[in-house]
This record gives structure tokens, sequence and C-alpha cells, in this order.
């Protein structure tokens, strides 16, 4: 678990298996788990984490978007699960589906299914997957506050391309921002690309923590992306 304060942990994501960071934000009288994990093993090693280091375990998952690596967890983790109405959607689109090798390959042939979701199961999850996909519990349109005691947790939609139910979780008490995947975006107009980081930087934040960057993201270095995305595009 990496440490960014008291009040605000994350565990290290792992490409090799797509595994995304998972966020720890911590109150007196709540904690918030941000993500679930990409497979119920993902989500009993952050459990694990969590007692090696002894912080106490989530009251609630806010999921940032309706990614399988992002989702996958959901029901491993047990816990009440916030998400907004798109992703609650999402999900029950995937529930739907089927999750064995031939599903799965044949959606990946229809162009449906990424072949990286195939190896990230074959690796994380290669038992049999019936049922293992929970819905979340509690749903909010685009913004939602928590106060978790001392700290407050704020739950907010800004969509996006690379998913339109993409949310950012965010600690004002501590400066941080969780991202999710909002930064990966797949149609790269001036348009886009503007009104995603003007409201990213809107925010007084100092810490931004994207979900497969292990690093943290200053303010400074996300304004140079931004402006990279501008170059590109002239």
């Amino acid at each position: 678990m990496k440490k960014i304060s008291d009040r605000v942990y994350y565990k290290e994501g792992y490409s090799e298996t797509d595994r995304p960071v998972l966020g720890l934000i911590i109150g007196r009288n709540m904690t918030v788990m941000v993500d679930s994990g990409n497979s119920p093993r993902h989500a009993m090693d952050f459990k694990k984490e969590l007692d090696d280091n002894s912080l106490p375990y989530p009251d609630f998952v806010v999921i940032t978007h309706a990614h399988c690596d992002h989702i996958f967890g959901i029901k491993e983790m047990n816990r009440p699960t916030i998400a907004n109405q798109l992703t609650r959607d999402r999900i029950g689109e995937l529930k739907q589906l089927d999750w064995n090798e031939p599903a799965i390959s044949e959606r990946i042939e229809q162009g449906i299914e990424h072949p990286i979701t195939k190896h990230m199961l074959d690796i994380e999850f290669p038992a049999r997957r019936e049922d293992f996909i929970r819905l979340p519990d509690i749903i909010y349109d685009k913004r939602l506050e928590l106060e978790l005691g001392g700290v407050c947790c704020l739950i907010e939609t800004i969509g996006g391309d690379h998913s339109p139910d993409s949310t950012v979780i965010y600690v004002p008490e501590e400066h941080v921002m969780f991202l999710g995947d909002c930064l990966y975006l797949r149609n790269v107009t001036e348009e886009n690309v503007h009104n995603l980081f003007q409201k990213l930087l809107s925010y007084d934040v100092k810490s931004y923590i994207d979900s497969h960057e292990d690093d943290i993201i200053s303010r400074s270095r996300l304004e140079e992306k931004y402006l990279a995305y501008l170059k590109g595009i002239s």
C-alpha cells in the first residue's frame, strides 16, 4: 500500500494482468474503497494488504466506471457499492453475458471484447466464472458527497469518450483525486481534450491518481499532459 497521507492510501496496479490501482479513503466514521479490482483474487489481495497494514476495511466501494478490470471484484469485497446510473446499467449488461472461454473468444472475434480481458481472466480468474458479477447497491445521478468524518469524499461523473460513465473521486481536505481511466481518450479532439482537462484542473488538487499509473501525477504534470494532447492535435 502506498501512503499519501494518514487518510488516503492506494494499492499499485499490475499491468501484466491489467490490475488497476485501488484506493482507500479513511475517515473517523467511514472508509471508502475506490474500485473493486479486476477479479476475486485481486480483491482478496487488497483485503490482505489491509490486514497486513492494520488498515480498516471499507464501508463502501465506489466504482469509477464499468470496465471489467474495475468491477470484477465487487462480489468478493462484499460491501455496499456506489455507482452512477450509467455504470449500473452497463454492469447489468455484463452480468447477462457468458464469461467462459468460448463466449469470450467469440466476442473478441466479433470485435465486441478486447483481447486483454481474456488475458486478464485467464491468469486472474481461471476457475469457473458463473454468477460472479454483482450489481451496485447505491445509485446516484451525477454527483454524490460522502462525509466520512473529518474528510469528505466527492464523487462526480465527468463522462468522456474513454467511457461515458467515467467518474472521479475527489478528497478536498487532502487535495487528492482518483481519476479512474478518464485520461485515456479514444477520440482525441480539441473539444474533448479541453473539456476534460479544464474540468480536472478546476479542482484544488495536488495529487492525481490514475488507475494505470503507479506514480502520482502532480498538477504540473497533468498540465503537461494537457499540452501534449493539444500539440498532438495541431
